[in-house]
C-alpha cells in the first residue's frame, strides 16, 4: 500500500531497511533501520523512519512558549540548510520552526525530554534552553558551551552536561561515567 506524505511529491512504500546499508532517514538525518517508508519511484533516495513520517505538523515547545512550532519538509532558507537553535549545529533534513521568529529546531532536538535521570549524576537535569556562558564546562567531556546550545543541568549542584553527552541508565554499562 502506498501513502502520501506532505513533504515529497511520490508516493511511499512501506519497507524493512538494514542500518548496515547507509541509508539515512531524509526527515532526521538518522541511519535508517527496521521498518520505514521509501520513495516508490526508481532511483528516489527519499526514506523515512516511521516515526518521522507521523510527526506532527505543529508543536508546542517550552523553548519557544511565544508561538506554535510548524513542521517543513526541508529549511526554507538559501542553501538549503539551518543552524538548530536547541543544539547549534546545521542541519538539512525536517525542521520544525516559528516562521515569524526564524526560530529553528531539528525535529529530534524538539522531542528532547525536559527532565533526564542518568548516569552522570545523581539528581535528576532538568533542559536548560540557553547556554551557562564562558568559563562553565560540561561534566562529562569537560568542554565549554560556548556560544548557546541547550544543556541538563542540576540547579543543585551546579552541574551541567552538553545534551550529545548525557548518558541514560538504559545505555551501554561499559561508557565511562564523570560527575
Amino acid at each position: 500500500m502506498l501513502k502520501q506524505h506532505f513533504s515529497h511529491p511520490h508516493p511511499l512504500a512501506a519497507a524493512t531497511l538494514v542500518e548496515d546499508d547507509g541509508t539515512l532517514c531524509s526527515a532526521c538525518e538518522f541511519p535508517l533501520s527496521g521498518a520505514a517508508f521509501k520513495c516508490s519511484k526508481p532511483k528516489c533516495e527519499f526514506h523515512l523512519h516511521d516515526l518521522c513520517f507521523a510527526l506532527p505538523p505543529e508543536i508546542h515547545h517550552p523553548s519557544h512558549p511565544k508561538h506554535p512550532l510548524i513542521l517543513a519538509g526541508s529549511p526554507p532558507y538559501v542553501g538549503g540548510e539551518f543552524a538548530c537553535d536547541g543544539c547549534g549545529d546545521v542541519g538539512s533534513g525536517f525542521i520544525y520552526r516559528c516562521p515569524r521568529c526564524q526560530f529553528d529546531l531539528h525535529i529530534h532536538c524538539a522531542a528532547l525530554p525536559e527532565t533526564v535521570v542518568g548516569k552522570n549524576h545523581d539528581h535528576p537535569l532538568r533542559l536548560g534552553f540557553e547556554s551557562k556562558g564562558k568559563g562553565f564546562c560540561c561534566g562529562v567531556c569537560e568542554e565549554g558551551f560556548g556560544n548557546g546550545g541547550w544543556v541538563y543541568y542540576c540547579g543543585v549542584c551546579d552541574f551541567g552536561v552538553h545534551v550529545h553527552c548525557f548518558v541514560a541508565d538504559d545505555e551501554d554499562e561499559d561508557e565511562e561515567i564523570v560527575g
